[in-house]
């Protein structure tokens, strides 16, 4: 392991996503973002949905993650996702990945059906 960084793992039910050595990374935790650094104090939380971001020398890397748990150790870190999209770079656009989620989660609110009148 390299001085001064983290091992990130990201896995899902169906395939480890990524394993590398990181610089920094945030992460959806359940009361808000993790900005998490080499050393950060042991935790363990819930993952919410949202993006993880992750800095390899000046280059960040992000992945949509959605419920889920994520470990950290003073120089590691595991993400146990139920679903995580493979990585993109700040570059590409994640309009597509966040009009999936949005879609997903809409389509699971019933519609309401519009109320008949007795005449």
């Amino acid at each position: 392991m390299a001085d001064g960084s983290i091992e990130l793992t990201v896995v899902t039910p169906e395939k480890a996503v990524v394993h590398e050595q990181v610089d920094e990374l945030q992460v959806p935790g359940a009361e808000g973002y993790l900005g998490i650094l080499p050393g950060h104090a042991p935790l363990f939380s819930e993952l919410k949905i949202g993006e993880v971001g992750y800095r390899q020398g000046d280059r960040w890397f992000f992945l949509s993650v959605a419920w889920g748990f994520v470990e950290v150790q003073p120089n590691q870190v595991r993400i146990l996702a139920e679903t995580a999209p493979w990585p993109r770079t700040q570059y590409q656009q994640s309009k597509g990945i966040r009009r999936q989620w949005t879609v997903r989660e809409s389509a699971s609110i019933p519609e309401r059906q519009p109320e008949s009148s007795s005449q």
